[in-house]
């Protein structure tokens, strides 16, 4: 429990007086609901909770705006990856931000590792349209796996948002399913091969879609080597923004599911009024979030103020606004993009 966040007041009147409160939230608050609660606690300081979120916001946003912009680059642009051009036009266009994110996350210790991800495995993500990136910490100490979030054009995403109610295609496996079946091992593998002298300490994250899949590749982490009495690393960190509240947690089977959520922590992190934050609220009135194995905690930050819930639900505005909040000292609160 974060050091500012009180012990929850186990009552109804309680409860009633922290969501009248949480109404009135600011742009420099932020809300957390613990795990295993209904309601949000009292408000804090903004700043205390963006510490924590916005490396793993900018590595959401670049596992986004890479992918589209090499889909751009190759598709309209009709470059090939070898081309002497592809490098410079496959670079994602950062210009709206006021910070480059990978460059700042260079700053920050981290490195992207392109090893994970071999040919094969890349012509199965691409039929699925599964978009990942594999960044360490400069010092082997730390590992993210970043997911790319929806593309509202691509029929591939929603057939992974839908799984729920659409039928499964024969020959056609939606996102989830390729990441359980062709990255996991294809990950395992390559993270064996890096030889490192200490087992680095594994996050997931992601945006939207990608907050779904950063939650399920958590869970999916098979114990193959426990045969050696060895043990493999677990994810011990989810960071998902405005996530989808699909996680493929009950495709898994139940022994591999529970060992990996057993101290899994997980922040669901969004922007106040996002386009599924209702969604996911009516969900945890039905099932609060669940309070061990997985700790799953809930945190609503309102940088933008009242904006449209689409223009909320926009990695690049949330990135901004938790780079801005832990970086510069008087932060303007972000535009919404122009529509």
């Amino acid at each position: 429990m974060s050091a500012t966040t009180p012990a929850k007041e186990s009552s109804f009147m309680a409860d009633l007086r922290r969501f009248f409160r949480s109404m009135k939230q600011t742009r420099q608050q932020v809300l957390v609901r613990m795990p295993g609660w209904r309601t949000y606690g009292y408000p804090e300081d903004a700043i205390t909770q963006a510490k924590n979120h916005w490396e793993y916001a900018l590595l959401s946003l670049v596992a986004y705006a890479k992918a589209a912009a090499i889909k751009r680059a190759m598709t309209k642009l009709q470059l090939l990856p070898t081309s002497a051009e592809f490098v410079e036009k496959s670079r994602p266009d950062y210009t709206k931000l006021n910070f480059d994110p990978e460059d700042e996350l260079i700053k920050a210790g981290w490195v992207c590792y392109n090893t994970f991800v071999d040919d094969r495995l890349d012509a199965a993500f691409k039929a699925a349209h599964l978009r990942l990136e594999v960044w360490m910490k400069k010092d082997s100490s730390a590992l993210a796996v970043a997911f790319g979030g929806t593309v509202a054009t691509s029929l591939r995403d929603w057939q992974a948002n839908l799984r729920w109610i659409l039928p499964k295609l024969p020959g056609r496996p939606d996102e989830y399913t390729v990441c359980v079946t062709k990255f996991v091992p294809g990950f395992l593998a390559a993270l064996e091969k890096e030889s490192l002298e200490k087992p680095p300490v594994i996050y997931s994250t992601g945006h939207s879609l990608g907050g779904g899949l950063a939650q399920q590749f958590a869970y999916a982490l098979p114990d193959q080597l426990a045969q050696q009495g060895l043990s493999l690393p677990r994810v011990i960190q989810v960071y998902a923004f405005d996530t989808s509240p699909v996680t493929g947690f009950y495709s898994l089977e139940e022994a591999i599911r529970a060992q990996n959520a057993k101290g899994l922590q997980t922040d669901r992190v969004f922007e106040r009024g996002e386009v599924l934050a209702f969604l996911r609220a009516v969900l945890a009135l039905v099932r609060p979030p669940s309070r061990i194995n997985p700790a799953i905690r809930t945190v609503r930050y309102n940088f933008l103020g009242r904006v449209w819930p689409i223009h909320a639900h926009n990695i690049s505005l949330l990135a901004q606004a938790l780079y801005d909040a832990t970086h510069v000292s008087q932060p303007s609160p972000p535009r919404p993009p122009s529509s």
